[in-house]
């Protein structure tokens, strides 16, 4: 998973205070749901940097691959363990706290065991990508070694997959380009 920026009439910094409530101009964001194995993008949603695109592509994604939970590979924005958190399907349950005294336990979720989730982040240094770290957000790194062992397509936790298919998509629309004359001037565009 991977979002993809580009704006809407005007960048964030010159928008109006009426512009601004109205969240139709400024930042847009293309939220990717992509498959590697396919080399297909089995979902996505354009709109704002916040957690409710995040859960329409969930949405998306959930009717689109009919229940089946593949491996997840994302960069260390928070919004994507959020969505795969509370869109695994596992109920709330009330952890039992020992003794009688004190105030009724709240509900927690579990983290689910089968769902391998890894976040791919990166360093920068003057621009440049310096150092590149994994880490394993959801399941055991057994876990996670498993399903990368099985899989036909990548071998390391990487997103160099979705990366590639953004920049096929920056070169040929000139919409998401950077720094060049054509923009969007409706978020639908």
């Amino acid at each position: 998973m991977d979002a993809l920026w580009s704006f809407v009439r005007k960048k964030e910094a010159p928008l109006t205070v009426a512009e601004k409530v109205l969240a139709l101009y400024g930042d847009a964001w293309v939220w990717i749901a992509f498959a590697p194995a396919w080399r297909l993008v089995a979902a996505f949603v354009g709109g704002k940097r916040d957690q409710e695109h995040a859960n329409v592509l969930r949405k998306r994604r959930h009717a689109v691959s009919g229940g089946y939970i593949p491996f997840f590979t994302s960069d260390p924005l928070p919004h994507y363990a959020h969505v795969l958190w509370h869109g695994s399907g596992i109920p709330e349950v009330i952890l039992p706290i020992p003794g009688q005294r004190g105030p009724k336990p709240t509900p927690k979720r579990l983290s689910p065991a089968d769902l391998p989730y890894a976040q791919v982040v990166k360093r920068r240094k003057g621009g440049r990508v310096g150092e590149v770290t994994t880490q394993s957000i959801f399941g055991s790194a057994t876990a996670v070694q498993a399903r990368l062992a099985a899989s036909t397509v990548r071998q390391t936790i990487n997103t160099s997959c979705v990366d590639r298919h953004n920049l096929t998509c920056r070169q040929c629309k000139g919409r998401l380009a950077r720094k060049v004359l054509s923009f969007s001037k409706e978020l639908t565009g």
